[in-house]
Order: structure tokens, then sequence, then C-alpha cells
């Protein structure tokens, strides 16, 4: 028999394959998720998604959704999460831990990129980059998501090749501010994460320009 994802049927041939596993699945288990933590904290997510089985279990159908029926269905997800058990999914969230920077929002479908950069790259930069002060000033408020972020690095002419970008920070001595400017097209900013439809803040990688000397690819708060 032919499997289905929509009728939900898995296809006798995959059960027959599935059936001769000669390893120990539990072990496998543990091995993929590193720490049984990780497998009770997995377990406790399942559980949640079975408290809200109209909003929560990832389907199928959210691949058919367009793309503004997806991002209806990710803040219906956010909003249930945030009922369910807000200290775990972000105010005592810790992107530092767990087996990806990612983890929650990798087992919910369809959070990324939508939040998925706030609570990964975003906070994380904010939490590695800062110095105390700042840390204590946009860490409660990405928690809190008071402010949602994103990290803008990729360029439509560069990608991880962050030696080669081309936006520009430049201080201004009479304002005390920094400019941002991306000067050309290959500058521009793109695949930010849904930056202009979700976001308040980003963290900008760009070159640091003081007077006539260029000091580097730097990461900016805007």
């Amino acid at each position: 028999m032919e499997g289905s994802i929509k009728e939900g049927r898995v296809s006798t041939i995959l059960l027959a394959e599935r059936a001769k596993c000669n390893f120990d699945m539990d072990e496998m288990k543990m091995f993929f998720w590193r720490f049984k933590s990780n497998i009770d904290e997995l377990d406790e997510m399942e559980k949640h998604m079975n408290m809200a089985p109209d909003v929560l279990p990832n389907h199928h159908k959210f691949l058919e959704m367009t793309p503004e029926e997806q991002r209806t269905d990710l803040w219906k997800r956010m909003n249930k999460l945030n009922e369910i058990d807000r200290a775990q999914y972000f105010t005592e969230f810790d992107p530092t831990k767990g087996p990806s920077f990612n983890w929650w929002v990798e087992v919910f479908q369809g959070l990324m990129p939508g939040l998925g950069l706030h609570i990964s790259m975003f906070s994380l930069s904010v939490h590695y980059l800062s110095n105390a002060e700042q840390k204590a000033r946009w860490m409660p408020m990405c928690k809190n998501l008071n402010i949602i972020g994103c990290y803008a690095q990729t360029e439509l002419g560069h990608g991880s090749n962050v030696a080669m970008l081309e936006t520009t920070a430049t201080f201004d001595a009479n304002t005390d501010q920094f400019v941002i400017n991306s000067p050309t097209i290959t500058s521009t900013k793109y695949w930010p994460g849904d930056l202009g439809r979700f976001c308040s803040h980003a963290v900008v990688m760009a070159r640091l320009i003081v007077g006539k000397r260029d000091y580097g690819t730097q990461a900016f708060m805007v």
C-alpha cells in the first residue's frame, strides 16, 4: 500500500523496513539528542502540542498555505505557547543551551524564520557581543518580546564572506551616532528573516568607519 501524508497512511514498504531495525532505538535517541534532559524537554513539548490539537501539532496543511496564511498560523502558535508556558519558551529560555541554538523553534512547524531568528541569531548576538550594561538593557526586552529582532548579515553580493560586506556604519562625531548605509545594489541586505514584517530591531553587520579608517565588520543594533 502506498503511503499518504494527507491521509495519515504509512507505506507498507516503509513499515517493513522499520521492522528490520537491529539497533536499540532508545540508544539512538540518546545519541541524537545528547542528554536525557533534552529528551524530557522534547516530550514536554509534545505534551503541549496535544494540549492544543487545533493549533500546535505539525501538519501537511501548512505546506499548502499561502505566505499570509503561514504568518497567521505562526502567531496563533506563538500566542498558544505563551499561554501554556511563557517561562519555558520565552522569559527563561536560554538559547546558549540545548541541542541547537534554535531548539524549541525547530520543533514547532512554521516558526522559522518569522520568530526563529529573534530567538536564535538576534538574541545570541546580543548575549555574546554586548557588554554588561548593554546586556542588562537588551536581554530582558528580548526575552519578554518587548522587541523582536532579526540578524542582517547576508547581502545580495555577499553571504558568509563577512570580510567582503559592503554595508557601512560611519561614525558621525557631530551627533555621536553611527550612520548605516548600503551604498550599492550588491550591499543590499538580503534574507534577514521577515525583517520588514515582524521585527522592530536588527543586529546589522556593517563595516565600521571612523574618519578615514575602516575597522572591518562589526555588529550594530538598529
